[in-house]
């Protein structure tokens, strides 16, 4: 039988002999912190998830022109889209990546910052995404493959990357071999119309009838990125009936007519080389666990067989701070009995079981049950 929150709580402020709304909040998070380690040590079916990820081709028609300190790019032969807001564009032999902030027509986009290292004029280009969204529920991405003609590809970190870009961006073959894991972007969404605020009643709110949905379904933890003004602002208000937006603070200049876009804060994933093909990508990835917050939740995503042991966790992580607290508790008699009981009821678990002592973890075996460490409360 499952327990709930409040009752670990006590169990272990009993345990430790602090009962404080302080040490239950601690504790409270110890518990969360255990869970979650147990969800990375063990791969648990439920937590597990996948997402299919199509690649967009990278695009690189025409040539375009532009004068250093401006951000317009003009084009010849090009056929730009709305859709391409957002996309990274090196010009010419350069290594500097500018993101296109806003599309006016087929040939003239402008990039979001003053270009830099002399002007352009007639030069090639690449324009290219190489950065998707993950689902709002990944945690931890545990592999990635390349489709079609599957190939897992390799997690690329900092240094590596850094070292790699230069070649990473003048790859001819643009065959994936890559990815790097961004903890947060923000992924700007398109609105219908023509982006283009109808009217504003004051700096803090823009008023679109194109807007559609509720607060809750479509702009709850959304940005407005204002491409006219060149800044972003929270939402914190939406009303349907109006079709207004009101915003966490003043955009300085805001008026009538500026083009804006919404966005919202995500993790994203990076695929290199950019494909020069159409192309797609399958995640596997790992759920993060819910956070147990009030006194009545439960474990629902660990199986119960689990269910005491982020208890064992959440003592050990208390007992990893503080040195006398270990030492009061292993001399604790009853203490002794429950180190028996837990010691004996995850053995019985199996050999893969992660025991957590220190924030480090170690693993039961089951046919040596009395095998445990004695440097924690394993």
């Amino acid at each position: 039988m499952r327990s709930s929150l409040k009752e670990k709580v006590s169990y272990i402020g009993n345990m430790i002999g602090d009962q404080s709304t302080g040490k239950q909040d601690l504790i409270k998070m110890w518990l969360n912190n255990a869970r979650e380690k147990i969800a990375q040590e063990v791969k648990l079916p439920n937590l597990i998830k996948e997402k299919f990820i199509p690649m967009i081709d990278r695009y690189e028609t025409g040539t375009v022109s532009i004068t250093e300190g401006t951000t317009t790019i003009t084009g010849v032969g090009t056929t730009f889209t709305q859709s391409m807001v957002g996309r990274s564009i090196r010009i010419g032999d350069e290594l500097t990546i500018y993101k296109v902030r806003s599309f006016t027509n087929t040939t003239t986009i402008d990039i979001d910052q003053l270009k830099i290292n002399g002007s352009a004029s007639g030069d090639s280009f690449i324009m290219f995404q190489d950065r998707y969204p993950l689902p709002d529920n990944c945690g931890k991405i545990l592999a990635v493959w390349r489709l079609p003609n599957p190939r897992q590809l390799v997690e690329i970190f900092t240094q590596e990357f850094i070292r790699r870009w230069p070649d990473i961006l003048t790859s001819a073959a643009g065959d994936p071999n890559w990815f790097r894991e961004y903890s947060s972007d923000l992924l700007l969404e398109p609105l219908t119309g023509s982006n283009t605020a109808e009217a504003s009643t004051s700096t803090t709110q823009i008023l679109d009838t194109n807007l559609v949905g509720t607060f809750a379904d479509y702009y709850d933890g959304y940005y407005v990125y204002n491409s006219t003004q060149g800044e972003t602002r929270k939402i914190i208000a939406f009303d349907p009936s109006t079709k207004t937006i009101t915003l966490e603070s003043a955009i300085t200049d805001q008026a009538s007519g500026n083009s804006y876009r919404l966005s919202r804060p995500v993790k994203n994933i990076g695929i290199y080389p950019v494909p020069s093909f159409v192309t797609a990508v399958y995640v596997q990835y790992r759920e993060p666990v819910k956070k147990m917050v009030n006194d009545y939740d439960f474990s629902i995503e660990i199986p119960e067989e689990y269910d005491q042991v982020d208890v064992l966790g959440a003592i050990a992580e208390a007992s990893s701070y503080d040195e006398e607290l270990k030492k009061r508790l292993l001399d604790k008699g009853d203490f002794d009995e429950m180190k028996h009981d837990l010691k004996m009821y995850i053995n019985s678990l199996g050999p893969q079981l992660p025991i957590l002592s220190g924030g480090k973890p170690r693993y039961a075996d089951s046919h040596m049950p009395g095998n445990w460490p004695d440097d924690g409360f394993q």
